[in-house]
């Protein structure tokens, strides 16, 4: 787990009283969360957020796009796959039974591409240099 995660969660825990076996996310300690509700509590804090912001004075640069636990997994894989770890490894993780599936995950960051046709244009160039 990503150390600003487990700060954050903690924080959540100590905010909402959680305690041992409570269920960090439920909906009560001790029901579990449901899609629908998960959804509208991204939109209140989503507002609360833009809310915050113009009463501060500072609008948000940009509009907030509330997203959902399933982009919420593809961003997961992104992220770590980009962070170097293997397809197998990000599967056991997510609970995929295959590295395809996780593959079917995963998308690009933004830079991924350039960052692989310069790498590819430096191999290139070293082995031109060889000759």
């Amino acid at each position: 787990m990503a150390a600003s995660l487990r700060l954050t969660l903690l924080e959540h825990k100590a905010r909402t009283g959680r305690r041992g076996d409570d269920l960090v996310f439920g909906r009560t300690a001790g029901a579990p969360f449901t899609p629908t509700n998960v959804r509208k509590q991204a939109h209140g804090a989503w507002a609360a957020a833009a809310v915050g912001a113009f009463l501060r004075g500072k609008p948000l640069a940009v509009e907030l796009e509330p997203i959902g636990l399933h982009e919420c997994r593809h961003t997961y894989v992104s992220l770590m796959h980009a962070a170097g770890r293997s397809l197998e490894e990000i599967g056991d993780y997510v609970g995929h039974s295959s590295a395809y599936m996780t593959d079917h995950y995963r998308h690009l960051l933004e830079g991924q591409r350039t960052a692989a046709a310069d790498a590819l244009d430096a191999l290139l160039a070293a082995s031109a240099a060889q000759l």
